[in-house]
């Protein structure tokens, strides 16, 4: 037994000689240092929580209810994200030639693939539609985030959503635009 602890103890002693400790300069073969460097974490860092995002975007509509038949128009959000996963969104849209008005507030639940930048989410919510008369309506929606760290991470979205009320079949909207982290 004696044997075996002293061989152990023995082995350690020259493996760590000759590995060194991490991160310190390691002999080369022609007598010149080498620096070990550490690597880097791999993924984006740019869905922390507690940030404020500003979108603007472009947005086009599909509907069966009159006034609002293939209008393009265009929006910006104001959003926060609580933690990585859960946060709220205030939207205005403005589509058509006789604009309508679109105020929605969203929670959104997104899940973010850290590792290539990308973020799926969906959210559903409330907000009034006006264009002489105010309406209320409600919305669903899905869409997928792309943030470029490189350029402070701002992030190129495409959405889609749902959106109705009591009196019409309710229209259907895609957003593609971006986003900005603060």
């Amino acid at each position: 037994m004696k044997l075996v602890t002293a061989l152990t103890i023995i082995g350690m002693g020259i493996g760590t000689a000759v590995a060194g400790p991490m991160g310190t300069p390691a002999p080369s073969a022609k007598g010149k240092t080498v620096e070990i460097t550490p690597m880097d974490p791999i993924g984006c860092a740019c869905f922390e929580p507690c940030k404020l995002e500003v979108s603007a975007f472009y947005s086009y509509s599909l509907s069966d209810f009159e006034g609002i038949d293939e209008e393009s128009g265009a929006g910006v959000s104001f959003g926060y994200f609580y933690n990585k996963f859960l946060g709220t969104r205030l939207t205005y849209v403005a589509m058509g030639s006789k604009p309508y008005h679109d105020v929605s507030a969203s929670l959104v639940a997104r899940y973010p693939i850290e590792s290539i930048c990308l973020a799926p989410y969906a959210l559903a919510g409330g907000g009034v539609l006006s264009n002489g008369i105010t309406e209320g309506t409600g919305h669903i929606g899905a869409g997928l985030e792309y943030k470029i760290e490189a350029a402070n991470c701002l992030g190129v979205f495409v959405e889609g959503r749902y959106t109705w009320n009591d009196e019409t079949d309710g229209y259907s909207n895609v957003m593609t635009g971006l986003r900005f982290s603060f």
